[in-house]
């Protein structure tokens, strides 16, 4: 949240909205014990180059499993599915967590300066701002030819990848 601190928030609602996501997160991880720290950042996807890196999403992983542990959910290594939605019962039972963490993409996103990322000035529709979130190999999302592993890929607003690697914010 450091970052949208110096964004410009041409409404005031703009400022709301970013005010009432962190509290969120931080009152989330406050409640659960969650530990703060540099490996626990949360959606922490510009450090390593928009590539979404499931094994590198440590923060996520830990609030993902420490609620499913209060709640008595077995994440194991499905957590990424749980926070992607693929496995609809996080974002059933707490559905404020996908509208949240769909704001916390968007404001990561749009603090990118390469241009090759947002997709073509066009009207779109309301509809085509909902972000579609799923866990599939770097091959499958960026075409790549190595596999590296496994990567959260988004899509939404017309675009068959909303974060694409090219952006290094």
């Amino acid at each position: 949240m450091r970052q949208s601190e110096t964004i410009e928030a041409t409404t005031p609602e703009i400022s709301v909205a970013r005010t009432a996501v962190a509290s969120y997160f931080s009152e989330v991880k406050k409640a659960l014990e969650v530990p703060s720290g540099k490996d626990r950042t949360l959606f922490d996807w510009d450090q390593h180059g928009w590539m979404l890196w499931v094994n590198k999403e440590a923060g996520l992983k830990k609030l993902v499993q420490t609620i499913c542990s209060h709640h008595l959910l077995q994440a194991g290594g499905g957590w990424a599915d749980l926070a992607a939605g693929s496995d609809p019962y996080l974002v059933h039972t707490w559905p404020e967590f996908q509208c949240y963490r769909d704001i916390m993409f968007y404001w990561k996103y749009f603090l990118c300066t390469d241009l090759r990322v947002f997709p073509k000035v066009n009207e779109f529709p309301p509809q085509s701002a909902y972000l579609r979130w799923q866990v599939v190999d770097e091959q499958k999302a960026f075409g790549c030819p190595p596999n590296r592993g496994k990567v959260f890929m988004v899509t939404g607003m017309s675009k068959e990848r909303v974060a694409a690697k090219t952006c290094m914010a």
